[in-house]
């Protein structure tokens, strides 16, 4: 789902951008769009609005990511969070702390970073996502038992094995 976004997300950008936090590419993401959400790839995967991200750097501060900090972006739905650096790379946490958060990089800017559902799962499903996963059948792994959670819904009296 993508949210387009208001005059309130287009100022907070605007003031992320004149404190020099936020990546030129974030900038001009956030002046059109204020979040992403797919919470249909893995365990999710959210971008969040620009008044959050200002709203997290005004209570906790930047993100160490080495010599520079960086801004909370979004998260992966299971505690993990993204930080864009203030040269675009994003990184995502290995833990669910950010006191001292240990990255790892998983793109060099934005538009390679919001690639990343189509790159892991194929064109088809970025193109769909919002279809429902219970409606496609293109994720079974037929090698799989019938009732296993890659297989395909399950059904009482079958045990995975």
């Amino acid at each position: 789902m993508v949210q387009p976004a208001n005059r309130d997300d287009q100022a907070a950008a605007r003031m992320l951008a004149r404190e020099s936090l936020i990546p030129a590419d974030l900038v001009t993401f956030y002046d059109s769009i204020a979040d992403v959400t797919w919470a249909d790839v893995g365990n999710g995967y959210f971008l969040d609005p620009p008044r959050y991200v200002l709203l997290w750097i005004q209570e906790y501060g930047a993100v160490d990511v080495g010599q520079t900090g960086g801004l909370v972006i979004g998260s992966n739905g299971a505690g993990l969070s993204y930080v864009a650096g203030p040269d675009g790379t994003v990184y995502r946490t290995l833990t669910a702390s950010l006191d001292e958060p240990e990255l790892d990089k998983v793109a060099d800017d934005l538009r390679q970073f919001l690639e990343l559902p189509e790159r892991r799962l194929g064109p088809r499903w970025a193109i769909r996502a919002h279809t429902a996963p219970a409606a496609r059948t293109d994720f079974i792994d037929r090698s799989m038992p019938v009732g296993s959670p890659t297989h395909g819904p399950w059904r009482p009296g079958t045990a995975f094995t």
